[in-house]
């Protein structure tokens, strides 16, 4: 099972802003990686003058791994990631009260959330992204495929 050590990392984040005095010369904001696939990208992100801890997730569109075919199955995959991955973000704003937001020159959609105190379990279980794969884009192409050519 896939799981997030987010609570270990905001323990760590916490502790390390509270020793942290705030310097002119320092940035600002320090960022703790919680969870990076091609798919998702999640950080913690502390600021150091007010102390406030919040989540971030970037959803960026992973061109490297899939190329147009001359059927365009690979682009209706990745359509179909896509789709699955604003639902999981819709999902974090609905239940969990995150901000979403787009970078529109790169195309990176994002959400954001305050954290209070640590987060909950729910939130927790809730924060893991689906579970995509090299291997379930090959089956579901195979898939696709055999359907177009029964």
């Amino acid at each position: 099972m896939r799981t997030i050590d987010i609570k270990y990392q905001y323990q760590k984040l916490l502790s390390t802003l509270l020793d942290v005095k705030s310097d002119k010369n320092l940035t600002n904001e320090l960022l703790s990686e919680v969870y990076v696939s091609e798919w998702v990208k999640m950080f913690l992100s502390g600021n150091i003058m007010s102390k406030e801890i919040e989540i971030q997730i970037e959803i960026p569109i992973p061109f490297s791994s899939f190329q147009k075919t001359e059927n365009n199955y690979d682009i209706g995959f990745l359509l179909k990631i896509q789709i699955k991955l604003l639902e999981y973000l819709l999902r974090l704003h609905t239940d969990h009260d995150f901000s979403l937001d787009i970078i529109k020159e790169e195309g990176i959609w994002y959400g954001t959330k305050k954290l209070e105190s640590e987060p909950t379990e729910e939130l927790i279980n809730q924060l893991m992204p689906p579970k995509i794969s090299q291997e379930n884009f090959v089956a579901e192409r195979k898939k696709i495929i055999d359907e177009k050519n029964f």
